[in-house]
C-alpha cells in the first residue's frame, strides 16, 4: 500500500493517507483547502472570484506539489 489511496465510488471519492508519510501540518492544509473550495462553490460566485480562485489553487500547488508527490 502507498502513502496514498483513491478510491473513486459513485458517489464518493475516498482518500485514504497513511499518517506515517504526512505530518500533521500538511494534512490539515490539504483539509482546510478542501473546506475553502467547498465554501467557494456553494457561495456561487461570480468569474472573477473563479479567476482568482484558480490562481490561488496553482499557486498553492506550486508550492505544495514536491511536498506531496514525494
Amino acid at each position: 500500500m502507498g502513502a496514498l489511496q483513491i478510491e473513486n465510488t459513485e458517489r464518493y471519492l475516498k482518500i485514504t493517507l497513511d499518517k506515517e508519510a504526512f505530518d500533521d501540518a500538511q494534512i490539515m492544509d490539504l483539509l482546510e483547502y478542501l473546506r475553502t473550495e467547498e465554501l467557494i462553490k456553494r457561495a456561487q460566485f461570480d468569474d472573477s472570484i473563479s479567476e482568482l480562485g484558480k490562481t490561488i489553487k496553482n499557486e498553492w500547488w506550486a508550492k505544495h506539489k514536491s511536498e506531496l508527490l514525494k
